[in-house]
């Protein structure tokens, strides 16, 4: 409930703001002390502002609304998978609650789009498992012409 009262503010009360304000301190500090001074208020309390409307409330979406969100933006995404992340996590990002579900699947999306690319975040074995194929396939690539340190052919020996 928003709360508008009109002022009307004697000539010696704005007399003695113009003079306050060259303290250095905000005009708006000095309109509230000279109110609550007026109307008698203590200066610990503030006059009525307004106070901000609550956030809704997330409430988790249906298999059928992923399902038809997905559809609307044609990603491929499995709504059952989702949702039953997301509910297993509490529907939480991190620690972070979740507020808007389709913004989830946007991100769901992009990370799939960037796996299908190959830019995408690899695991520990996919990793390792890639450099043990680099790693063979230069070794297969030199044959048995490898060079020492000073330049005289060696073997490559394997245990």
């Amino acid at each position: 409930m928003k709360v508008q009262t009109a002022f009307r503010l004697e000539p010696a009360i704005l007399d003695a703001l113009r003079e306050i304000s060259k303290d250095g301190r905000p005009m708006g500090w000095h309109v509230d002390k000279a109110l609550n001074d007026y109307l008698g208020r203590p200066a610990d309390k503030p006059i009525i502002k307004a106070k901000k409307a609550p956030a809704a409330k997330f409430i988790p979406p249906a298999v059928d609304e992923v399902r038809d969100y997905c559809l609307q933006r044609g990603n491929g995404i499995d709504p059952e998978t989702f949702v039953s992340h997301y509910r297993a996590n509490g529907w939480k990002r991190g620690n972070t609650p979740i507020k808007d579900w389709k913004a989830c699947v946007i991100t769901w999306e992009k990370r799939n789009k960037e796996k299908a690319a190959g830019n995408g975040k690899q695991s520990l074995s996919q990793r390792s498992q890639s450099a043990t194929e680099r790693a063979l396939a230069q070794v297969q690539g030199v044959g048995d012409n490898f060079l020492g340190s000073d330049d005289t052919p060696f073997r490559l020996q394997m245990d």
